[in-house]
């Protein structure tokens, strides 16, 4: 029997075929989304009370595990995302690209190095913290709140062809799925006993619900439900590995991803696996309706075309699933950002003015902006605040000034 299957019985006979899947448009919020917040009328383990938190905005650092960063590299950063203001940061790693060294190896011997962990589930593998613990120091001295989100597997894992962002690189074999789990878990063990104290929050996986990032090949562990699949496979190992370790264990998600204009959406995974967006049994409406204490702080992501269309989102999840189960809760846009680029068919100022308007539009929600830099390209024209590393990580002249003016509020 597969690990943690023992934990989903007692669900299987919840889910139907949904007959109807909600509104396909977009829909407003009815009243402000701060009612459900003030009324209180949901209160889960390490829920955060806006009120005492610093404010909405929040940033994302994409591939803050890259082995390849210097000191230098990790310096500069962390001064960015200092300068900018914000005191909320997701900082995003990926597993199966970064995290071991090229080529990376199945297993290791303590005795072999330093970069060499170990944990209670699965064999012992090489993970190079070294850039990652520069950063969050870095970030922690400065008073920032850090988040961590891990996701995409490596290929000893998952037993996949590639590890990526291609639909194939995120297939989980039958093979190896006790072997993904396990090594799941045993690397959230991992990132917990490393930043206990010193990661705020955590974000178990991104965009569950494309198939770069979480595709099974058989459903058999889920009882042939897609989303029980991704709880048994994902969810469930990895919090387990974050709380053995932090009992108390801030975890936020599923980090979905949501469609331009912020409406429904049906996807499908690298072996035909599909689910709607909305709708009874599906994607947001089975994780708040069955497995609501997973997901205290619900999280979604939205690239739109302008800053209506993640309102959109947010308000959808809001009156489409929360109102109608009684489980309102924060909803967070972990990452969002407008046509993805800054140089055609926008430029840098389109991006600052549709930031400002969607961050005056929410009231309770905290959006992080995706993403601080331009990553490891040669392109002149990534989403990024400042440039990527072939330009030294060069600040952007009005975009990245123009994310400092809206957080200062000026």
């Amino acid at each position: 029997m597969r690990t943690y299957v023992t934990m989903i019985l007692c669900f299987m006979v919840l889910f139907s075929v949904a007959t109807g899947i909600g509104q396909e448009g977009p829909n407003l919020w009815n009243e402000p989304t701060n009612a459900g917040n003030h009324q209180a009328t949901w209160q889960g383990p390490g829920a955060i009370d806006f009120a005492t938190t610093s404010s909405k905005y929040a940033l994302v650092l994409e591939g803050a595990n890259w082995n390849g960063l210097t000191a230098h590299d990790t310096q500069t950063l962390a001064n960015e995302i200092i300068g900018t203001g914000v005191k909320w940061v997701m900082l995003s790693i990926e597993w199966g690209l970064y995290s071991e060294p090229y080529p990376p190896t199945a297993t290791c011997q303590p005795s072999q190095g330093p970069h060499c962990y170990c944990g209670p589930k699965a064999a012992c593998h090489n993970y190079n913290f070294t850039a990652l613990d520069q950063l969050v120091n870095a970030l922690n001295g400065a008073g920032i709140q850090v988040g961590m989100r891990f996701f995409m597997h490596p290929t000893w894992a998952g037993g996949q062809t590639c590890s990526g962002f291609s639909p194939p690189c995120g297939a989980i074999l039958s093979a190896y799925m006790n072997t993904f789990t396990n090594n799941l878990y045993d690397l959230a063990y991992n990132l917990a006993t490393r930043y206990k104290g010193k990661v705020a929050f955590w974000a178990i996986w991104n965009e569950p619900n494309l198939a770069y990032a979480f595709s099974p090949q058989d459903l058999n562990a889920g009882g042939g439900y897609l989303i029980n699949e991704y709880m048994v496979l994902i969810q469930f190992p990895a919090h387990a590995g974050l709380t053995a370790v932090i009992p108390g264990a801030l975890t936020v998600g599923p980090e979905l991803y949501t469609p331009n204009g912020g409406g429904n959406v049906k996807t499908c995974d690298y072996y035909g696996h599909c689910g709607w967006l909305y709708g009874f049994g599906w994607w947001e409406d089975a994780l708040l309706r069955y497995y609501d204490t997973n997901f205290p702080t619900f999280t979604i992501h939205n690239y739109s075309d302008t800053n209506t269309g993640s309102y959109n989102a947010i308000a959808n999840t809001w009156n489409l699933v929360m109102v109608p189960l009684g489980k309102q809760r924060q909803i967070w846009l972990t990452d969002f950002n407008f046509k993805s680029r800054t140089c055609y068919p926008y430029g840098e100022q389109d991006i600052v003015n549709y930031t400002r308007s969607l961050y005056n539009l929410m009231a309770n929600e905290r959006a992080f902006y995706f993403s601080l830099t331009d990553g490891f390209s040669n392109d002149l024209c990534g989403d990024g605040l400042v440039h990527s590393l072939a330009y030294g990580w060069a600040v952007k002249s009005t975009l990245y000034p123009g994310f400092q003016s809206i957080v200062s509020g000026h």
